[in-house]
């Protein structure tokens, strides 16, 4: 598949799709080097492109630091054609080599890892600071990022990398409205208000300590 962005460029893309979730389909390029996401919801074409060109200029985080860049896999492109079909979608860096972090987050989950998978400690509180910082860096810009899911965040939990997926998600509270609600335990309080669901502390402390005694 041939995808057409907005600059004019193309990129070859495999035909099956790599993921399907609430609001769209992920398609991986021939290099693997990114992923591209087509919405459900074409009939928004328009205002899906003013989203992402907002997200991509005004609003992103990382304004060329590269060591913010490593914390994001941020909108990178406007796709507007699939194979010369009119398509709005958005490219993304593909996140090779990283699991969710949700296989480290409860005792169970972690306690099914092979041991070789399991990381250590020290990485997984690199991986845990990692996530704070990103939390805080969104929310020093004003941005609300709605849904800080245990699948939502990849990691590695033995150097500690972690990337934050999913961040054509995000909100500007007055401004651009988050396109999803988020997941049950991580709402974001601006996106819910007057509704206790945001467990990111919660969320980090479990990640850091889990596997050190972990559940049956």
């Amino acid at each position: 598949m041939m995808v057409t962005f907005a600059d004019g460029s193309t990129e070859a893309y495999e035909d099956e799709v790599y993921r399907s979730g609430g609001e769209g389909e992920t398609y991986r390029s021939l290099d693997h080097a990114h992923l591209v996401k087509f919405y459900f919801n074409q009939a928004e074409g328009q205002a899906l492109r003013r989203r992402l060109d907002d997200l991509m200029t005004r609003y992103h985080p990382a304004h060329n630091i590269q060591a913010w860049e490593e914390y994001f896999a941020w909108p990178q492109a406007c796709a507007i054609a699939a194979d010369g079909a009119p398509r709005v979608g958005m490219r993304m860096r593909f996140v090779e080599g990283l699991r969710a972090m949700e296989s480290y987050v409860f005792g169970k989950s972690f306690s099914r890892l092979p041991p070789e998978e399991r990381g250590w400690f020290i990485g997984r509180l690199a991986v845990a600071i990692r996530l704070a910082s990103a939390a805080h860096r969104l929310a020093a810009m004003g941005l609300c990022y709605p849904d800080f899911s245990d699948r939502n965040v990849l990691v590695d939990p033995f150097d500690g990398t972690m990337v934050l997926i999913d961040c054509d998600s995000l909100a500007v509270p007055g401004v651009i409205s988050a396109t999803v609600e988020g997941s049950d335990w991580y709402r974001a309080p601006e996106i819910v208000a007057h509704q206790v669901t945001n467990f990111l502390p919660g969320l980090v402390l479990m990640f850091s300590v889990a596997g050190a005694a972990p559940a049956g």
